[in-house]
């Protein structure tokens, strides 16, 4: 008898521990469900941020090499210069700073180059005496040689680069130019003139070598009236074109302009006064550059 009174009372205290036991476990569950419910709903917001770390992905060798000489080529280091152009930079042999006195067309080859993209391997003709022309570049975009043609300003992504041919030589000096597109296009919500009917407005940043600024949030724009006068004045000077801007190496913004189904139809700079060049007046291209021959 006594041996069963035990065996109850043991049944009774554990019973007693497992009614504790799911009911703690019954709060705890209560408790959680506010929080569940708080976190449950966060679950869509992740997809922006997965898009917002694609846009952040590396940039190809050679842009990130392209970033560097725009952060460290000092006002006195930079240059536009189209005789005997080069670039230099730490680890070049006697050079301890990044150094640009070159047009476009050889600050594009040299990133290609420095990087050993493969790209440059693949251009087809060669214009220039030293280094490769605004000429070989712009025909290898429009036969895909050296690159993918990109045709759409959706398609557009850092990396990639723009060339432009001027049809009328009457009113340049340079038959193109051509840069490194520094970062996605965002379609203006409110276009800015010069206002195209039709055609809707993106702007991108850009990075080149140029004798002159592209937007007055590039690092070459120079505020100081002062400055801006003398600049103008040794441009004249030196015989090349006039600007109150630093020459050389920056980065800056532009927009393209794409008809309803995205197609590029023109380019303007990113000043108030831009003026619009519409592809009968500048024939603009957008290559993807072919990296290691892909």
């Amino acid at each position: 008898m006594e041996s069963v009174n035990r065996r109850e009372g043991l049944a009774l205290r554990l019973g007693g521990r497992l009614r504790r036991g799911l009911t703690a476990g019954s709060l705890l569950v209560a408790s959680a469900a506010p929080v569940l419910a708080q976190v449950a709903p966060a679950a869509p917001s992740s997809a922006p941020a997965a898009v917002a770390a694609a846009d952040e992905s590396p940039p190809p060798p050679y842009l990130q090499l392209a970033r560097d000489f725009v952060a460290h080529t000092r006002p006195e280091n930079n240059a536009y210069s189209n005789r005997n152009p080069y670039t230099r930079m730490p680890g070049d042999f006697l050079s301890r700073e990044y150094v640009v006195a070159s047009d476009c067309s050889r600050f594009v080859e040299d990133m290609f180059r420095r990087s050993k993209s493969g790209v440059v391997e693949q251009l087809r003709t060669r214009h220039a005496k030293i280094g490769h022309s605004v000429r070989d570049w712009h025909p290898s975009i429009a036969h895909e040689e050296a690159f993918v043609r990109i045709r759409k300003v959706g398609d557009i992504k850092p990396g990639d680069v723009a060339a432009w041919l001027y049809l009328n030589m009457a009113e340049h000096t340079q038959p193109g130019h051509i840069l490194f597109i520094d970062s996605t296009p965002v379609k203006l919500a409110r276009p800015r003139k010069p206002v195209v009917e039709g055609l809707d407005q993106y702007e991108l940043a850009i990075i080149d070598t140029s004798q002159e600024a592209k937007s007055r949030d590039d690092t070459r724009y120079v505020s100081d009236a002062s400055l801006r006068d003398a600049n103008e004045a040794k441009g004249k000077e030196r015989g090349s074109m006039a600007s109150p801007n630093q020459k050389g190496v920056g980065r800056g913004h532009i927009r393209f302009y794409a008809d309803g189904s995205g197609e590029i139809r023109g380019v303007a700079f990113s000043f108030e006064r831009a003026k619009f060049h519409g592809l009968g007046e500048w024939d603009v291209m957008v290559g993807r550059p072919r990296v290691g021959g892909e």
